[in-house]
């Protein structure tokens, strides 16, 4: 924020948080979408870029080695997908009396 010549205090003042927020803000704290929508307006940028940065290199790093609770969640989406499948064909053949 000095490259802009501003400090929490004004950037605070500008979106209507306490100077307390921003030092959160900036320490890693994830804003409030009402709040995130503020910041992106004052530094003229969209709100995905304040989330991703660099989204390429996010990407990137997804692709090569996705977090594991990913593969998990996506693993067990995978199951009930399959468990509802099953459960359809099974009600499917009692209609058609099979």
């Amino acid at each position: 924020m000095g490259e802009r010549g501003i400090n929490n205090s004004t950037l605070a003042r500008a979106i209507r948080v306490s100077h307390v927020a921003i030092g959160n803000f900036l320490k890693g704290q994830a804003p409030k979408s009402e709040h995130l929508a503020e910041l992106a307006e004052y530094f003229e940028v969209t709100m995905d870029s304040l989330y991703w940065p660099d989204r390429e290199k996010a990407e990137d790093l997804l692709r090569e080695k996705p977090p594991e609770y990913l593969i998990d969640d996506a693993v067990a989406e995978a199951l009930e997908i399959r468990e509802k499948v099953k459960s359809l064909e099974i009600k499917l053949k009692k209609m058609k009396g099979c």
